[in-house]
């Protein structure tokens, strides 16, 4: 049986929460920013960065399609962090909240409740992380919805992402580099839901068991 060809990069497919401005939107004198955005080609894809002499091997920046984006972060997070893991809850230019280490499937079911905020709310970040014995592993998702991993198996993290139809992409562009219009998900009764998730996850940290000895 022959070896399934290597993904291609695909168009990225973005959060509800996240958007290039529309012309009207930019403030007069900002012509060649429009102009940038009118020939952005943002992909999926992913960029490895070796990295020597510290607490990770490699840095790998990631997009996913928004539909799929908690799919390969939970798999990143399985596959490249050990039974013990801290879950991690932010806000777009806000606080960090970093939970207590756990089990890692504590951890991540931590999240499982609010997976479309996490994957479309445009103010909503994060991620696992396990520092130990001057050794980082980490899994984390900006607020852009672009994967961040500091991993010691570069590997693992590249077979991971293979599984999930991600390539390489050496020249890989990510909405970051861009002006966004960032938006906010609405609960039923039309307030942002940023703010619930925010505070359901960080109440959930007490909640947590405490990690294998």
């Amino acid at each position: 049986m022959q070896d399934k060809p290597p993904a291609s990069p695909e168009p990225l497919i973005l959060p509800r929460g996240i958007r290039f401005p529309h012309p009207h939107e930019f403030p007069p004198g900002t012509e060649a920013e429009q102009a940038r955005i009118d020939q952005a080609q943002v992909t999926t894809g992913y960029r490895l960065l070796p990295n020597t002499g510290g607490a990770f091997a490699a840095y790998i920046g990631a997009n996913a399609h928004a539909i799929n984006l908690f799919a390969v972060f939970y798999d990143l997070a399985l596959s490249l962090l050990p039974r013990v893991a801290a879950p991690i809850i932010a806000i777009k230019d806000g606080d960090t909240y970093a939970g207590p280490y756990t089990i890692r499937a504590a951890a991540l079911r931590l999240f499982e409740p609010h997976i479309q905020a996490l994957q479309h709310d445009g103010f909503l970040a994060f991620g696992l992380i396990c520092q130990r014995d001057g050794v980082t592993e980490q899994v984390f998702v900006q607020p852009s919805k672009h994967l961040q991993v500091w991993t010691n198996q570069p590997a693992v993290a590249r077979a991971v992402l293979a599984r999930h139809g991600i390539p390489e992409v050496p020249d890989l562009q990510v909405m970051d580099q861009y002006p966004l219009v960032r938006e906010s998900l609405q609960t039923p009764d039309g307030n942002a839901t940023w703010p619930l998730v925010l505070e359901t996850v960080r109440a959930a940290f007490t909640t947590l068991p405490p990690p294998d000895r």
